[in-house]
Order: C-alpha cells, then structure tokens, then sequence
C-alpha cells in the first residue's frame, strides 16, 4: 500500500530517481566484483570428512582391526557430528573414515580427533605407527587439480634441467596467487651409493646399521653441550650452547669420516666402496613419449583458474629472459584452453537466447522503448546477482552457468507482467502474482536440497544461482520497473489493432468451448488416457512384503506367485506402466557424475604382482610406439605409479575429436594391449569401454551380510552359497565370497614357505639358520642421510656388494649350510606354496560387511523373484544383530535396492512443496490440486522425449524436470487466479463461460512466457548430444514446456469444478 502510493505520487515526489540510481549503483558494484568470481569448469565441493590411517608391520587384517581398527572405532564413536564412520583394514595397515555433517568446523574436528588419538595410542601394540590424520573439507584450499604442464629444454642432460627447474622455475612459480604446489619430474638425482661386503663387516664386528648410525652423526648437527663465559661487560657468566654443525652443507668428505668398531677405529673408505649412481626410478610421466624434464604446476580448486593460468603465463615469459642461453620453458599442457572454450562458446549461445528474447520482445510489443525497458531490466538483475554470488561463495562453471541461462526467460516474464499491467493502468497490484510464480519455480528446486549429499554437490549451485536470479527480479519488479516507467512512460497498446486481433480470436474461443464440452461428456475417458498416458508404477511393486505387514499374505501370494510373475507381470507393466516405465526403465540413466568433458581415451594398465616399475615402462612404451606414428594426436601423456599401475592420456586435435578416428584408435589399442598379453587394461572415454581384467568378484548381483561377528558373518555367506547352488540360474563357478566392497581391490597371493618339521629335526638343522641364509640372499639397501650440493640433494645409500634376488628355481636349490662343514638344499626340507593373501575387512559403523557375488543367468524379473525368495528365506534365519542386503548397480556403483531410485521421491516432494504454496495463494485446500495434475501429465513430454531420442539422462535431465515443475504450474496459476476473479465478479455466469473468460485473459501471457523460455534454450540444441548437460536440459525442457500448452488446452478444463456437473447445459455466452 505504501509503496504503490509512492509510485502514484512518484512525479510529485521524485521517489523514482533515487531508486534508479540506487539500481544503477549497485550494478556498477556487480560489474566491479565479477572479475573477483572463481570460474572453472566443473563445480568444487565435497563432503567434509576425517580420515586416520596407521601401519601395522607383520600383522594380518584380522589382528589388526581386532588391535587397532576396532579401538580406534570405538573412541571415535561418541564423536557430535559424526553421520557415518567406515574402515578398511588389510595387511599390515589400516584406515578409518569419519563422514561429518555439512557446516562441520572441521579445525576443531581435527584437534578433537587428534586428541583421542593421543588418549589411545599408549594402548595399541608395539610395532603400530603413529596414526595420521587426513581432513577433507569443502573449502579445502589443499584440494588441487593440474593446471598446467611445461617443458625445460635445453642444453645439458635431463638432470642438469632438472636441478636448473627445481633451483630457477619452481620457486618462482610457487609464488603466484593460486598455485598450490609446483612438481618436477623426470630427472633422477645422483645418489651415493657405500658398498660393504657382509663377510668382512661379520669379522670385524660391525653391522651396517652401525656404520649408518655413525656416518649419519657426521653430517647431522646436534647440541653437545654448555660453557660458561663472561658476557660482553665482563659482569656475569653467561651459558652458551655448543653445536656441532656437522657436515650436511659442506659436501661428502668421506676420506675424513672413522668408524668405530669396540677399541678400533677404522677408515670408512677402507670398508666400503664408493660410487656415485643414478637413483633408480619409482615412477615415470612422459609427454608424447618423450624423455623431458616437466613441470607440473597445481592449483588450489578454490582459485580462479583462469587468473592464475595468466599469472604463470607472464612469469614463463619473464623466466624465458632470465634463464641461461639456449634454455626454454614451453607450456605443452594448459587446462584452462578447454575451459576458455568452453566459456566462450556457453557465452555466444547467451548472447544468442538473449537475442532472440529480445527480438521476440520487440516483435510481440513493436517498441524500442519497452524494449529498452526489458533490457536494462535483464541487465540490472544479472549485474546486481553477481553481488550476491561473489558473497555467498559461489563459483561460476557450467551448472551454474545454466541456471543463469535458463533463469533469463524468468525474469524477463515478470518484468513482461509488471510493466503491463503498469502500461494498461493496473498499477502493482500484479506483483501477488508474480510472487506466487516465483515461489513455485523456487519451490522446486528446493527438491535438490532434499537429495542425498553426494548427490546435491554437482547441482547446488544451479539451485542457488536461480534462487539468487529470482529473489533479485522480484526487488526488480517491485521497485525498479516502476520507477524506470514513472520516468520513460510506456504508450498503451493500440486499441484499434487489439479489437481487430479479438475479432479473429472469437471464432477459435468459440471452437474451443464446443471442445470444452465434448470432453467434458467423455470425462473419464479423457482421465483414462491420462492415467495410461503418465503410467502406473506397477513395474516397481516389490516381489515380496515383509510378513508383519497385515498385508503381506494375499500381497505375496499374489503378486509373489509364480502366475504373476510368470505371466501377468510382464503384461501389466507394458499395458499400465506408460511413460513413466519408458522413461524409468528404458532410458540411459547416466545418473549425477556425469558431466561435458573434452573428447579423451583413458587407458589404464594394472600390471601383474612383482612387475618392477622398469618392466612397466617397457610395457608402456609399446603403446606410445603406437600413438607416435598419428598426426590426429594433440597429445598423449603417460604416467606410472610405483611398479603396477599406468595410465595413458591421449588428446585429439580439435579437428578429429568429433570424427570417427578416436573410436578407430580405441579399436586399435584394443587389439594392442590383446595382443601384449600382459597386465589388466581398460580402455574408456569413446563408445563403450573395454575392459580385459580377471577381477575376481566381477559378478552381475551381489548381496552383503551387515553384523558385527566376523567369523560367524562368513559362516551366514557360505551358507547363503550353498542356497545358490540350489539355482539352476545361478552359475555356481561365478559366486564368490570376499570382504572387499568393491572391484578395486586386487585379490594379491604371496608365497608361503612351509618347512617340514620332521626332516628337519631329523637331520639336526635349526630352522632359524636357513631362515637367516635365506635372508641374505636378497638384495638389501639401507638409507643413511641426504647430502647437498649447491641446493640439490644426494640421498646417501648402504647396500651390500653380493645382494641378489634369487629366482625360484635358485631358492630351492642353492646349498644352505647346516653347520659342521654341512650343506643342504630347500628343495629337500620346504616347499613353497602360493597362497591368497586375506582380504581386506571392511566395516561400516563398525559393522563388518561381507559380499557374496555371484551371476545370475535370465532377465531382470527373473532375477528379483528368484533370488529374492532366497533372500527372504536368509533373512529368515539370520539372528539379531545380523542382516543383509540385495544391492543393485547403478550409475556406476553398488548401492543398496532401497536407496537407488530416487527420482520418484523428488517428484512427489516437488508436488507437495507446490501444493503449499499454492494453497496459500488460492486460500483452498481443493484447488491447489488442479495445478499439481498438470504438473505429471506435463511430465509425459519429458519421458517421451529423453525416450524418444534416447538422451542420456545427466544433471541436465534432473534440471529440466526442477525448471519444468515451476513454469507449468505458473501457466496454470494464472489461469486459476483469473478464473477465481471472474467467478467472484459474475457468479451466475456459466462455468464454460467463466473458463473461457479466465483462459481467454492469461493464454496469451502463458504462450508469451513459454515461447520465452523456448527460445532461449533453443541456441542449446547447437551442440548435439555430445554435451550431455546442456542438450538433455535444453530439449528435456523444450519438449515438457510444449506438451504443458496440450496440457493446458485439453486436459486443464476437466478438473475445473463447475464444467462436468453441468456438462449437458453448458453454452457460451
């Protein structure tokens, strides 16, 4: 009232300028921080989470979680805050996962978990390390991603550029805002290297930890005592330490260091030779092959990426002019060209939606002024959203991105209805409905909110870039169109131009009420079709009920029968499941990982147990001979980790990565990495990926046993197994046992030597002496400090001269000593047996897990009745505190039946959000329905047409059906609201008359705004289904937008109250 009153006394009392400038303002403050707003590609956000690891030398996994994990469990328990506490604990080491509620202080969390570590470590064995604490965090600044790889060329050999890059490059480039870390690579440095002989270093009495300890006191500076003397007056005697500075900075001087051994001191030259070597190489990283010194520079994920790529571009410029002649830096990598790209190109389609909404304004209002209106409007609101992203932390990427674009359409709607009705007289009187429009736009996407955590991550700041969009174009509505039109009136329409467009529209009204009329007369047909249309969920109703239900005996003995499931089943579903079945079961349903990435094949190589990381490389090598020879390559980056692991990245030029030639270069690294025979492959990033591993567990169904006694969990497995074994369908050399989780962990084996005792103790031979022969056979090396040289650093080694690893068939056959000049070989006293090594326990809030996996050969019905009645016959038997669960795998994960499908749930929670809201705007509980049947039937056009083209269903599935919710019932409330005015204003008049009346006044206002939206997302078809994200929202949206105008025209009439009671006296007016 205030304000409107404001409004009309606006010329009197100049309230609009001040207004206008104040807008004004803060869209130069939004334009000032948008260059202050983190941009990157993909969002940044995790779960804030701790996580304890610990060694445990020579124990097994069942000694350690019975020492250690289950202890470490148990302090951790009590902890505020905690939501979940999982832990895997394997041989020799141990690990404990701590998930916190969101907004966790996660310093305090740390401090606190450090604190009862300190409380329990005094009670856990000898032998157990002290345990480490990992903090995960959303605003974790140590969260990195690579942003950028260069090369050092130049004269020299690579350790030369390497220490060049480590002593110049790297702490320059440490220096620049937003760089995390800067890593050097492949170069290895000069190690010393002291050979001993065993035999003399036993005679003489020295170990070679001995001489170890005292080289290593040589060089290490250490405090050996106080003197007293008097201070610098001469008054006092003052205490000053005395420090032996060793020899750490002054370079090896191994001609001066003694060894001490009882009463004789030896030359450390004189007991060993000294060598300097290369170190040799643990892990590898190549750029097209090719031995180059790299430099990979990291940047912390809460930086903008596109600020830092700059700075590190200007400081290699200025290192190109310093460094010596002849050496270069080169940037062979840069991942924000991609992202440069991919900003442009989501920019241009902006500009293009913004274009046609504009033209699509100028052609509906034939007025440069309206449309000048329409555009500072759009402007201001982006402009003065940019305030609030910048404070709320929100980063610009390609989710949130979309949710500006598609909010444009939104806000130029209720700008349209507010400088309307301002331009024909009715003041501001509009803005109730416009903020009833809003609130159910935004009421959907409070449904993401509602998603489990990891699912939220992706989509979070799409809902609260709409949310920012929308909470700042109702301030715009309300205070900045007004007062901009108080200054640059805008003409009312035509008058003349208006009646004569009428009159060619009384002829269609009139055809539209007979419609009206004859569905009405068909009522429950139409419903019918309705219902059929959407589908009945009958393809989702479970095999089985629990038998507490008062239900659950006729439920199971129908829908549970043989008959049913056999026979009826199938039908029903294809008869009654509709569009919904289509779109739940029939789609490819990519879930919420997936996202638009550049065109790349992944090939990752898992190399067989006791690989040395040199074998590795030249299995590796072989598939960069093969990538060498095409020109269609931009790039292919190898990395190997350790002696098992590789990966190679290869990146197409721009120009091929849409043709046919990645899938040909798949097919042929396929039959490459078959061809080698060596390792386990997996080949992905194009059509459908290869994968050649043996992974034991690799099964199609799989059922985990929760309880808390791991020996009798195992008994309930294999007693699980020998029901499989009853079904026929089920492949009995397929079902598999493990504690595992999941298909990454290797089963490993390792070779256990088993003496005989009897041969043993009858030839007289102690079973320590063979144990300490066989000891020495093996190559050993012992760390002894770090020298350095003008900043480089020298690890110093002791390794024994004769050291060998021995091959099998020299372990069993080498003559052992046995004591009196007595020689024996192992062949005769000990075999070796290969053995799997235990599996790795894992536990979920300090429940132990145990996964039976198994295949299961028939169709996905068959399977759910089968098995499940296997199941139910399991549960049945289990006792208290044991349980267990059918999963299934979806969107490339194991999870639990219950809590896979979800997208049922948001629809449902959608609908009751709206329906509040709604009632509050109609004041009626009844009427609010009306607008939530649109909603589904509306939906039917998202089924059709992620089915009908088959579009994957990502992130930008789950958008459109967020966005489509809010617009739909927009289009509806209108209608309503204007329906419930003339029914109020002419009740006597008949019901059709009143439809048409209401549907009359809003249709061109619903049609205004749809074709809006339609246009707008029309320039995000361009890129075809290659970008997942922007064409399944862009057409999902399209095609549910275009089915709501059916919706609206056809189905909208039938729930009107009034129009079916008095279906046979219906005329209009």
């Amino acid at each position: 009232m205030l304000y409107r009153q404001l409004v009309s006394n606006s010329r009197k009392l100049n309230y609009s300028f001040p207004l206008i400038m104040a807008t004004l303002a803060l869209m130069i403050l939004g334009i000032a921080l948008s260059p202050l707003l983190k941009v990157k590609l993909l969002p940044d956000r995790a779960l804030p989470s701790v996580t304890v690891y610990y060694n445990y030398s020579d124990a097994n996994a069942v000694v350690a979680d019975s020492e250690v994990t289950s202890k470490l469990e148990a302090i951790f328990s009590n902890l505020t805050g905690m939501v979940a506490m999982k832990s895997r604990t394997g041989e020799g080491n141990g690990a404990v996962t701590l998930e916190m509620e969101k907004g966790s202080d996660m310093d305090a969390m740390r401090f606190e978990v450090s604190m009862l570590i300190r409380q329990v470590y005094p009670g856990l064995p000898q032998g157990v390390s002290y345990p480490q604490i990992q903090v995960s965090r959303p605003d974790e600044e140590e969260r990195v991603e690579q942003l950028m790889t260069l090369v050092l060329n130049g004269p020299g050999n690579n350790r030369q550029l390497g220490n060049l890059a480590e002593n110049e490059v790297k702490p320059v480039l440490s220096l620049i805002d937003g760089v995390f870390d800067v890593q050097v690579s492949g170069y290895t440095p000069l190690q010393w290297e002291l050979v001993y002989d065993e035999g003399m270093l036993k005679t003489l009495g020295l170990s070679p930890a001995a001489i170890g300890s005292q080289i290593r006191d040589y060089h290490t500076t250490a405090g050996i005592g106080m003197v007293q003397q008097k201070s610098a007056r001469g008054e006092n005697l003052v205490s000053v330490p005395v420090r032996f500075a060793g020899l750490q900075n002054t370079g090896p001087n191994w001609e001066n260091i003694k060894i001490s051994a009882g009463n004789r001191i030896f030359k450390l030259t004189g007991l060993v030779k000294i060598q300097q070597a290369e170190a040799p190489a643990n892990s590898f990283y190549r750029i097209n092959g090719l031995n180059t010194v790299t430099i990979n520079v990291l940047a912390a994920k809460s930086a903008n990426q596109l600020r830092t790529s700059s700075g590190v571009k200007e400081q290699i410029f200025r290192l190109n002019q310093a460094l010596p002649t002849g050496n270069t830096l080169e940037i062979v990598y840069d991942s924000t060209v991609f992202l440069k790209d991919e900003i442009s190109k989501i920019a241009i389609r902006t500009g293009l939606s913004l274009l046609l909404l504009l033209l699509f304004i100028w052609l509906v209002s034939r007025s440069f002024r309206y449309l000048f209106v329409m555009f500072i409007s759009m402007a201001a609101n982006i402009l003065i959203a940019f305030i609030f992203y910048y404070l709320a932390g929100i980063e610009i990427h390609i989710y949130s991105m979309a949710g500006i674009t598609i909010s444009l359409g939104i806000i130029i709607d209720n700008t349209i209805v507010m400088a309307d009705h301002i331009r024909i007289g009715k003041g501001i009187s509009v803005f109730r409905g416009i903020l009833a429009a809003t609130l159910t736009t935004a009421g959907a996407l409070v449904a993401i909110f509602f998603l489990d955590d990891e699912q939220q991550l992706m989509l979070l700041d799409f809902a609260y870039v709409i949310l920012i969009n929308l909470g700042v174009s109702l301030f715009i509505a309300f205070f900045f169109v007004p007062a901009l039109l108080d200054r640059l009136p805008l003409p009312r329409p035509d008058d003349t131009r208006v009646y004569k467009a009428k009159r060619r529209l009384v002829k269609a009204y009139r055809r539209y009420s007979h419609f009206i009329r004859f569905s009405a007369r068909f009522r429950k047909a139409f419903f019918v079709l309705i219902i059929l249309g959407f589908g009945l969920p009958v393809f989702l109703l479970p095999l089985q009920l629990d038998e507490k239900l008062w239900i659950s005996k006729p439920y199971n003995a129908i829908i549970g029968g043989e008959f049913y499931n056999d026979y009826v089943r199938k039908v029903l579903d294809y008869t009654l499941g509709g569009s919904l079945r289509l779109f739940l079961k029939e789609t490819n349903h990519e879930g919420l990982g997936s996202a638009d990435r550049r065109t790349m094949l992944m090939v990752r190589g898992e190399m067989y147990e006791g690989t040395t990381p040199e074998k590795a490389n030249e299995i590796v090598v072989r598939i960069e001979n093969l990538l060498a020879k095409y020109n269609e390559l931009e790039q292919f980056q190898t990395r190997i980790y350790g002696s098992e692991t590789a990966s190679v990245q290869i990146y197409f030029n721009k120009e091929h990565e849409f043709t046919a030639f990645p899938a040909t270069l798949k097919s042929e690294l396929e039959s490459k990495v078959i061809e080698m025979g060596v390792g386990d492959w997996t080949i992905t990033g194009v059509g459908r990926g290869f994968d050649n591993s043996l992974h034991e567990g690799a099964r199609n169904s799989r059922v985990t046993f929760y309880g808390y006694n791991l020996e009798a969990l195992k008994a309930f497995a294999e007693k699980f197994k020998t029901y499989l074994l009853d079904i026929q369908r089920v492949d009995a050399a397929s079902i598999f046992i493990n504690g595992r989780a999941t298909y990454n962990d290797k089963v490993r084996t390792e070779h256990l030597l088993e003496f005989d005792d009897d041969r043993l103790s009858g030839a007289g031979i102690a079973k320590g002496s063979l144990l300490h022969q066989l000891i020495q056979l093996s190559e050993k090396e012992l760390w002894v400090t770090d020298l350095y040289d003008q900043g480089n650093r020298h690890p110093v080694l002791l390794k024994a001269g004769q050291g060998q690893i021995p091959d099998y068939w020299q372990f069993y056959n080498l003559p052992l000593a046995t004591g009196n000049d007595k020689f024996a070989r192992l062949n005769y006293y000990g075999a070796m047996n290969k053995t799997r090594v235990a599996d790795i326990i894992n536990k979920e809030n300090m429940e132990y897990t145990m996964v039976v996996e198994f295949d299961f050969i028939g169709s996905h019905g068959q399977k759910e009745y089968i098995v499940g009645k296997v199941i139910k016959k399991m549960a049945d038997e289990l006792p208290i505190g044991f349980r267990l669960k059918q999963q299934v795998f979806y969107s490339g994960m194991w999870g639990d039946k219950s809590e896979t499908d979800y997208r049922l749930f948001i629809i449902l929670l959608v609908l009751a959000i709206i329906y509040a809201i709604c009632a509050v705007v109609f004041e009626s509980l009844r009427q609010p329905f009306v607008v939530l049947v649109m909603m589904p039937v509306s939906f039917i056009g998202v089924f059709l047409v992620f089915y009908l083209f088959d579009i994957a269903f990502s992130q930008g599935g789950y958008a459109s059906f967020l966005l489509l919710s809010g617009l739909t019932v927009n289009s509806a409330l209108y209608i309503l609201n204007d329906l419930n005015h003339v029914k109020k204003n002419s009740p006597r008049m008949n019901p059709v008359s009143q439809y048409i009346h209401a549907f009359r006044q809003k249709i061109v206002p619903v049609i205004l705004t749809i074709s809006s939206t339609v246009l707008g997302l029309v320039p995000f078809l361009f890129g075809g289904q290659k970008e997942v994200f922007w064409f399944s929202l862009a057409l999902g949206t399209i095609g549910g937008l275009l089915f709501s105008v059916l919706t609206l025209v056809v189905f909208l009439p039938l729930f009107i109250r009034g129009i079916h009671i008095n279906k046979e006296k219906n005329k209009v007016k």
